[in-house]
């Protein structure tokens, strides 16, 4: 099953690698979001009057206490809307098809709201001081019988290396009042974790992210996970972005992915 969906994804990325237009865009390729097409965030916020509208598609491989693999699938939505030229405003929800065990470190059905504010901004590419936001977010479940909201808070921070290369480093945290089904274990209240990653222009309409994630173990208490994630992007069209994601965890407990994936599309305008 995990070798059968490796070859999708690959497959779709040499079908989107093989015949690439170059638009002039409407939000920037290498303007990211946590989620599409790696967790990796970067300190960009949506420009100023640009909104774009975000769905994904996301599958979660695992492997239970016996070695069975399970699989589930969640479908993501989002809006990004700049309302000012360094503050970004944020709303979606996801719905899952499948299981809630193993817990997952985003809620796996809730609705969200979010803000992001750069408080600084890299005078010019190559400058040692990177450009610097903070995002805050909740989630609000809308399924099962506990709604306790999580919250997030985030430090980002984005460099523009020069040579269509971007570098991005991310400090997270984040609260739940209690367990819930879904999200973590019983023993847990709270998670943080650091992602670090690179964004490379391949061309004017596509870039490739790498990225890692370091985190506590949402199923075990004292336990790190470490998650490579490989992320693609390419604009379509003046107004259509697609991204494909892929990423694995090591170090963690039963039930952490054995493989996730993710295709989602941008509309921008």
């Amino acid at each position: 099953m995990k070798r059968t969906w490796s070859a999708v994804v690959l497959c779709a990325v040499w079908l989107t690698t093989a015949s690439v237009p170059s638009p002039a865009w409407s939000l920037s390729i290498v303007n990211l979001n946590p989620g599409y097409g790696t967790s990796l965030d970067d300190a960009y916020p949506v420009p100023k009057g640009t909104f774009a509208v975000q769905s994904a598609l996301r599958t979660d491989i695992t492997e239970n206490a016996v070695g069975t693999e399970v699989g589930r699938l969640r479908a993501t939505h989002d809006i990004r809307l700049g309302v000012a030229e360094d503050i970004e405003f944020t709303a979606g929800g996801t719905s899952l098809r499948g299981s809630l065990n193993p817990a997952t470190v985003e809620d796996p059905r809730s609705f969200s709201l979010g803000t992001m504010v750069r408080f600084y901004k890299q005078p010019e590419p190559g400058d040692w001081k990177p450009s610097t936001a903070i995002r805050v977010s909740s989630s609000i479940p809308f399924q099962g019988d506990r709604k306790n909201p999580t919250l997030r808070g985030a430090l980002v921070t984005s460099w523009n290396v020069r040579n269509n290369c971007w570098i991005s480093g991310n400090v997270w945290y984040e609260v739940v009042p209690s367990f819930q089904t879904g999200q973590w274990i019983p023993a847990r209240t709270s998670l943080f974790g650091v992602n670090l990653g690179a964004v490379k222009a391949l061309a004017e309409s596509s870039a490739v992210v790498l990225n890692f994630r370091v985190m506590q173990d949402p199923l075990k208490t004292n336990s790190m996970v470490v998650a490579p994630e490989l992320g693609y992007l390419v604009a379509l069209d003046t107004n259509w972005q697609l991204s494909l994601g892929v990423n694995r965890d090591f170090l963690g407990t039963t039930g952490q992915g054995i493989v996730r994936g993710m295709v989602g599309l941008t509309f921008t305008w």
